[in-house]
């Protein structure tokens, strides 16, 4: 398998993002050199970091130092966010993606993860929010012990909370 081709199929953002020293336009390409603008401008906006950007001097010309530590936690994740979504791959992973995000911040996660779901996307979330947690398809319990309980929802189930068919393995 070539490691290049992998890494094109994965959106991985997670849950303590760690930036480049270097600007923010290039921390968000780093997966996808190759991005145009008009895609980076897309997905600037579909991950709501706009605001930010117009409230910075240079916006995506913006440099990140020390890792991105001084960027609060709530831009760092959507920077990371941004970052994933640029490789377009087809396998996303989400690690807590809207833990320290604004109300703003959290509706375009949400938006996002329906957006790839209806793309036919894999989609891969460790969340607490129990707003995704309504919106699965199958849910891994692994705070079940002795064994991870899988949870799925029959097709046409109500976006109600996930209590329909209980599959243990063993």
């Amino acid at each position: 398998m070539a490691p290049a081709w992998w890494r094109q199929q994965v959106q991985y953002a997670p849950q303590e993002p760690v930036l480049l020293n270097g600007t923010l336009a290039e921390n968000i390409r780093m997966a996808n050199p190759d991005l145009p603008d008009a895609a980076l401008d897309q997905i600037v906006r579909s991950v709501g970091l706009t605001r930010f950007l117009a409230s910075t001097p240079k916006g995506l010309d913006t440099l990140v130092n020390d890792g991105g530590r001084t960027l609060s936690l709530g831009v760092r994740r959507r920077l990371a966010l941004a970052r994933a979504l640029a490789t377009g791959g087809n396998l996303v992973i989400l690690d807590e993606p809207t833990e320290g995000l604004d109300a703003d911040g959290v509706a375009a996660v949400h938006a996002l993860l329906h957006e790839m779901a209806g793309l036919g996307r894999t989609v891969i979330v460790v969340t607490l929010d129990p707003a995704i947690l309504r919106g699965v398809h199958a849910m891994l319990n692994l705070g079940v012990k002795p064994r991870p309980e899988l949870t799925l929802r029959r097709p046409g189930q109500s976006q109600a909370p996930m209590e329909a068919t209980n599959v243990q393995r063993h």
